[in-house]
């Protein structure tokens, strides 16, 4: 018997033990994982998971502006950025693989809507009280976020819908951060950004308000001064991150079975909130 996405054993009438030592993985090519709610629903989670780390990829020199910064500072926020996705793509592989292991039949998914509810609340505390300081935590936090999406995305793509077809299978889930990069940091950011910016510009590495003499000119590079430039795209991010939440959530129901399945193999089922702690 193959065990599809989402099939439960209670509708089998069989205990957890046999369902998963008759289970086959089955390997679905692009047509058919399109096909399934769990490809949308990890499709859909992956664009609003991203927004967030997308749009401070992107703008972190606007936002660092808006705050009334020097442009120079910028450069500490790159940094951090490209240190925190690296540390949390190498985090979220190695954690996820110890709770699989650990706790046989845990859903990966589970990890990835943990890690973007603490996104989603970092960044809804940052669009209430914009600020450098918080920002120092927002970075490393949303940094680490988007990380671990890079690196479970395949990982998840494998485990759900077998590895026969994984590159074009993967290869479509890629095409999540394009939506996600133009919807979040271009479309949204870059909106509001200008709708707020009202004739500011840029006069010794720092964002002036539009009144500045420099500004009326017309000659200066222009930016966006204040908490409405940011406000608002952060709480729209920080929405669909609680909504990527909600769709990861649901595709660890969905496939729960599958991941008892692929853990019979070596080990025998048990609950998925029973960890072996050794």
């Amino acid at each position: 018997a193959q065990a599809e996405p989402g099939s439960s054993w209670e509708q089998t009438g069989r205990p957890p033990s046999v369902e998963c030592a008759q289970a086959e993985m089955r390997q679905y090519t692009l047509t058919e994982a399109a096909c399934t709610v769990e490809f949308w629903l990890l499709f859909l989670g992956s664009i609003a998971a991203a927004g967030g780390g997308l749009l401070l990829i992107n703008n972190i020199a606007q936002v660092n502006l808006a705050l009334g910064e020097n442009v120079k500072v910028s450069n500490t926020f790159v940094s951090l950025l490209s240190i925190s996705n690296c540390l949390g793509r190498m985090i979220a592989g190695t954690l996820s693989d110890w709770l699989v292991l650990r706790c046989p039949g845990f859903p990966r998914p589970a990890y990835l809507a943990g890690s973007q509810a603490v996104c989603a609340l970092l960044m809804a505390a940052f669009a209430l009280f914009p600020s450098s300081t918080s920002l120092y935590f927002l970075v490393p936090a949303v940094g680490a976020g988007y990380g671990s999406i890079s690196a479970i995305n395949p990982v998840l793509a494998a485990e759900v819908f077998g590895v026969a077809h994984l590159g074009s299978i993967y290869t479509a889930f890629s095409l999540a951060f394009a939506f996600s990069s133009y919807g979040f940091a271009t479309f949204l950011f870059g909106g509001v950004n200008d709708a707020e910016s009202h004739g500011a510009c840029v006069i010794d590495d720092v964002c002036r308000p539009g009144s500045y003499s420099a500004c009326l000119s017309g000659t200066q590079t222009s930016c966006c001064l204040g908490p409405a430039c940011m406000s608002l795209s952060f709480g729209v991010s920080a929405a669909a991150a609680l909504l990527s939440v909600c769709l990861y959530l649901l595709v660890a129901y969905r496939t729960r079975d599958r991941y008892i399945a692929s853990t019979a193999r070596t080990t025998p089922c048990i609950s998925l909130l029973s960890c072996d702690t050794r």
